[in-house]
């Protein structure tokens, strides 16, 4: 039974476990630590795609690889999760 704890404490923990934040965004703490690094409140954006339209606003302006792989995998996770099917 420890083990089975240790294995979901393991699992919440992993840096690519999607979180609900307090704006209601699910991000992991990569994506959290990506935004950071360039400086984007993403604390401020109420929904995915607010964050998503900013991002490429940026993207516009200047060549960021990093951000340019952020915006794919939420753009990837609001389709098949966001819309409707």
């Amino acid at each position: 039974m420890d083990r089975r704890i240790e294995e979901i404490e393991e699992a919440l923990n992993h840096p690519d476990f999607l979180v609900r934040q307090k704006n209601g965004l699910l991000l992991n703490q990569h994506q959290i630590r990506v935004l950071e690094e360039n400086d984007i409140a993403w604390q401020q954006f109420s929904n995915m795609h607010s964050l998503l339209f900013y991002l490429e606003e940026i993207l516009l302006e200047e060549k960021n690889d990093s951000l340019e792989k952020l915006s794919q995998e939420l753009e990837e996770y609001a389709y098949y999760h966001e819309s409707r099917k």
